[in-house]
């Protein structure tokens, strides 16, 4: 999805015009959708996190050529069904 992957680009690159050492916060306020976030890093390394609505990234940004990248989906959210018993 073009949005997902817009996103993708523009947390990476706010990140890298980060100051090494200082924190980067990102909050997908209004988003109603939890949200997956994978970090790639150098060696094969990777963090996954789903975010729940309204909870932020918070990074430290850390020196060059360790983040390879950033990916971001956004899920549906279905909310609350009713549950049919017998």
């Amino acid at each position: 999805m073009a949005i997902e992957e817009d996103l993708a680009r523009i947390f990476l690159e706010t990140l890298e015009k980060t100051e090494v050492g200082k924190k980067l916060s990102v909050n997908f306020k209004g988003q109603p959708h939890p949200v997956d976030v994978k970090y790639r890093f150098a060696g094969g390394w990777v963090v996954e996190q789903r975010l729940i609505p309204g909870m932020p990234i918070e990074l430290t940004r850390g020196d060059d050529g360790f983040l390879e990248g950033i990916d971001i989906t956004i899920q549906t959210n279905e909310g609350l069904k009713e549950l049919k018993t017998d």
